[in-house]
């Protein structure tokens, strides 16, 4: 088995070899499976996230999502992430140092009541194990949530088995494309 380190390289490069143009049309065809899913359809309050250029392109539908639910977008304050309400695309900014789009706002005051979290990821296996980035801030952060998890990433991060660590937080269910 390789290592995280490698997986995380190996996914990176894979990342960066699709076109934007194919990067999109795979990003619409994971959102609409997501949406037609029992439990998306069925959750009113959602932790989302703001991707990344590697990640699979929520952006588009979180402010749809946005006009029937309440969306949660992950904050980073330290080694935590907060969670704060998606208040549209004007509310974002960057953060320091990763440059990620985060929402200002307060802080969702009752975390315990998120029905559903989408959560990227670098690479999943059919057991259901997530490997991030490497810093374990999902991890901390899902740790204290009891919400159903859905993985969400490209059908090339879905391999047979990746290392697991008994910190490491698995997925309720993994959609890739």
């Amino acid at each position: 088995m390789m290592s995280k380190q490698e997986i995380r390289k190996q996914m990176g490069v894979r990342c960066h070899l699709m076109s934007p143009f194919e990067r999109a049309r795979r990003s619409e065809e994971l959102v609409l499976r997501l949406e037609q899913e029992d439990w998306f359809r069925q959750s009113r309050i959602i932790l989302a996230y703001w991707p990344l250029p590697d990640e699979v392109d929520i952006s588009t539908a979180v402010p749809r999502w946005a006009l029937s639910r309440t969306i949660l977008l992950p904050v980073m304050r330290g080694e935590v992430l907060d969670l704060v309400p998606f208040l549209g695309t004007d509310a974002l900014k960057p953060s320091f140092p990763y440059g990620v789009m985060e929402p200002r706002g307060a802080v969702f005051a009752e975390p315990q009541s998120v029905d559903l979290a989408i959560v990227p990821g670098k690479a999943f296996d059919k057991s259901g194990h997530r490997m991030g980035r490497g810093q374990g801030y999902y991890d901390r952060l899902l740790a204290g949530l009891p919400a159903r998890k859905i993985g969400v990433g490209w059908d090339f991060q879905l391999l047979e088995q990746i290392p697991s660590e008994t910190h490491d937080i698995s997925m309720d269910r993994i959609i890739t494309c």
